[in-house]
């Protein structure tokens, strides 16, 4: 394949592939002043995510015998597709450019343009990585606090160790190691996270102030 070069031979990979199988991979990865010319120049379109920009595409499928298909072209030799040989791909390219490059909504109070940093934070006497440090409430929540000014983003917050040969918890122990903690986390303004496997823990933790659930 000549990669960059999406001739008549290359895009034939494509010939019979539904729409809905078809997807992109963004490539040629620039970043601060180089993306930003690059996107002026409509060399590159942006990169969700950050200061970045992509210049090539990569489309890929499953061709109607199973076999991968793959090109790796410049954008403006896919829009040059899509509106000619591909055009019953404008739709499924046009959605997957506009998830790539449209800015996303916060989720959970939590903006989505960078990587997000979640800290951890076991109340508990028994996990593998810090058990029995912040088991008592007004340790977990200064370790909490600590994570905070560290630079987390998210505080997720475990009442049951899930490390292998931990002893079960009934979900009325595991509501009183994390809900004083989640309350005081969350009225101070953090993001809390629950980490726990029972509905009854969860709807607890939401109670006091949590809004993202890690179901184990």
């Amino acid at each position: 394949m000549d990669e960059g070069n999406a001739g008549i031979d290359t895009w034939a990979r494509f010939n019979g592939v539904a729409p809905d199988r078809l997807w992109l991979r963004p490539l040629g990865l620039l970043g601060g002043v180089a993306a930003a010319d690059a996107i002026a120049s409509g060399r590159a379109r942006p990169l969700v995510g950050g200061d970045c920009a992509f210049t090539l595409i990569s489309a890929l499928s499953l061709g109607t015998d199973r076999r991968p298909a793959a090109v790796t072209v410049s954008i403006a030799e896919l829009n040059a597709w899509i509106v000619g040989p591909g055009a019953r791909f404008w739709g499924r390219v046009r959605e997957h450019m506009a998830r790539l490059s449209t800015p996303r909504q916060a989720w959970a109070r939590v903006a989505l343009d960078r990587p997000i940093i979640m800290g951890i934070l076991n109340v508990t006497p028994d996990s593998f990585s810090d058990g029995g440090r912040w088991l008592e409430p007004e340790r977990a929540v200064s370790h909490g606090r600590a994570l905070l000014e560290a630079g987390a983003d998210i505080i997720d917050i475990g009442g049951e160790s899930t490390r292998p040969g931990a002893a079960p918890l009934p979900p009325g122990d595991e509501i009183r190691r994390t809900q004083p903690v989640v309350r005081a986390l969350a009225a101070s303004g953090a993001v809390v996270s629950i980490d726990t496997r029972h509905a009854t823990v969860m709807e607890a933790a939401f109670d006091a102030g949590a809004c993202i659930v890690n179901d184990v």
